[in-house]
């Protein structure tokens, strides 16, 4: 049989994370060729369509890195599709399709990814500075924890317009008989009516609830891995007054009002902080789902934040993280929470580093 060409797939993905292990959608697909005792592929065929598949899920796993560990990966990118199985704890078997017209065949598969080994394999994006220092200044890091506690939707407000035009023409004659004149007026109205109107849609309206508590677990993770990576200088922003400020402001919204920010600037300028750069931003949190395959408590977390300088008279933006979302499985509603903030942070403490290296500050 010859082989007439072979159709990289698209990977899709859907991280889930938990206990070390991520799953990963990867879909491969293979056009075979048929013949006078052969209409459907072979086993062999079935088999590289399975095995694409399992490559384009540890791509898709890799598009879920942060851009330093990224790179590493695009570095070995030959050795992780060379032998994806290594790297696979299990899969399922989501569906298969064969189109006898296109002499298609295509198979999407779950795949259940090992985090660690990938990792382990890549290497660590700092090895080589454990004793990495800013060399420029501290580092503050503000981060307010919060959820959805309602939302006001409002109605559509409908104006409706109209204009109405009138005219009025006329025409008079007389007859005369037996010396008696009798006059007659006659009248038309033509009415013309004119139509309109708008309709004004007003966004929906968000009050946030604070969670202090998660604020903390994240703010704990976040510094178990700048201490990991060897980064000392990043400070947790918890511990400076202005930080109840930001609550405030981010818990009626998504920006901090000029009056919190001249106290931060007057806070981080303070001789004893030495503060020149600080992080910003809010750790979103989702209400409980339930995961599709185990039926388990499922939570989202998701960490936007802008990197600032705080050396002049007004904050400066030097850096925006790219928002990132993790999701985390556990046996209750609060161990997903705790799952999902630990993955997201983790993946948001190697942004925050990735964009300090940039700038030169690392």
């Amino acid at each position: 049989m010859k082989l007439i060409r072979i159709i990289f797939a698209l990977a899709a993905f859907l991280p889930v994370f938990s206990f070390g292990e991520a799953m990963v959608v990867g879909k491969g697909e293979y056009q075979y060729e048929d013949g006078i005792f052969k209409a459907t592929p072979d086993e062999t065929e079935r088999l590289y369509a399975i095995s694409k598949a399992k490559s384009n899920a540890i791509l898709a796993y890799a598009d879920t890195m942060p851009t330093a560990t990224r790179r590493l990966f695009e570095e070995k990118r030959a050795q992780f599709l060379s032998n994806p199985d290594r790297y696979i704890v299990r899969y399922n078997m989501a569906s298969d399709r064969m189109d006898k017209t296109t002499r298609l065949y295509s198979v999407v598969l779950e795949v259940y990814v090992d985090e660690g080994k990938i990792k382990n394999d890549i290497g660590d994006s700092f090895s080589g500075n454990k004793d990495a220092k800013l060399s420029k200044g501290n580092v503050a890091a503000f981060f307010v924890a919060r959820s959805i506690a309602s939302t006001t939707a409002y109605d559509a407000r409908v104006t409706k317009l109209a204009k109405s035009e009138q005219e009025v023409g006329g025409a008079a004659h007389g007859s005369s008989s037996g010396g008696t004149t009798t006059a007659v007026e006659q009248s038309s109205q033509t009415t013309m009516t004119i139509s309109g109107g708008s309709t004004v849609r007003k966004s929906d309206e968000d009050v946030y609830q604070i969670d202090e508590v998660s604020r903390g677990e994240f703010s704990g993770y976040l510094t178990d891995v700048f201490t990991e990576k060897g980064v000392s200088n990043i400070l947790d922003g918890g511990f400076f007054d202005c930080m109840n400020l930001m609550v405030s402001d981010y818990g009626n919204g998504n920006n901090i009002k000029p009056a919190t920010w001249r106290k931060i600037m007057k806070e981080m300028r303070d001789p004893e902080n030495e503060v020149q750069y600080i992080v910003i931003g809010t750790v979103d949190m989702s209400a409980k789902g339930v995961h599709r395959a185990s039926g388990k408590p499922l939570v989202s977390a998701t960490v936007s934040a802008k990197i600032y300088s705080v050396k002049g008279k007004v904050p400066k933006i030097i850096a925006s993280l790219r928002p990132i979302t993790a999701q985390g499985i556990g046996g209750d509603q609060n161990l997903a929470k705790k799952s999902a903030l630990n993955n997201c942070a983790k993946d948001a403490a190697e942004e925050i580093i990735d964009k300090l290296r940039v700038q030169g500050l690392l």
